[in-house]
């Protein structure tokens, strides 16, 4: 007879504990998640963004790589340990995983965007708001994209280039 704790009860227990502000509780549930299910990619995935949650930059990124060990198709850990780069202020480490995740889904918005980021960060502005404008076409009207080309476009003195675009194409 299993007398392990059944893997969804540790999970809905994390969260509870995790979201009703109580990490202390959390952590062991997750500690024993791991070891209830050690191949369980999910799992690591819950791990890193709780380490993210408390800033645990380190921990994140080392079960952000465990989850993309067991699934290297995993595009969403691949775009959470870019985000968790740019934290870091290792944009090129981003751009690269932000890549991979697009190679992966090149329908990824969050990707995009974070990819944007990196590359402004890097002060490749043109490569910034390409992939702005490309979260753009997934998201049409997204604030986060309009802002970050409205702001990449300034920089490169074409003030209102967004709006003069938009305009356009809406009269087509």
């Amino acid at each position: 007879m299993d007398l392990r704790p059944d893997r969804r009860y540790i999970q809905s227990s994390r969260l509870v504990y995790g979201n009703a502000g109580q990490p202390d509780r959390a952590s062991p549930l997750l500690e024993q998640a791991v070891r209830t299910d050690p191949e369980n990619e999910a799992v690591y995935f819950n791990v890193a963004n709780y380490s993210v949650r408390r800033r645990d930059w380190k921990q994140a990124l080392q079960n952000y790589n465990r989850v993309l060990q067991i699934n290297p198709a995993n595009s969403a850990a691949a775009v959470e340990k870019g985000r968790v780069y740019l934290e870091l202020d290792r944009a090129e480490d981003a751009v690269e995983n932000l890549n991979k995740a697009l190679e992966v889904d090149p329908h990824s918005f969050d990707a995009y965007i974070l990819l944007s980021s990196a590359y402004e960060k890097l002060g490749h502005t043109r490569e910034a708001i390409a992939a702005a404008e490309e979260a753009q076409r997934i998201r049409p009207g997204a604030p986060e994209a309009n802002a970050a080309i409205d702001r990449l476009n300034s920089r490169l003195g074409k003030v209102g280039a967004r709006s003069a675009t938009n305009a356009t194409d809406s009269a087509k």
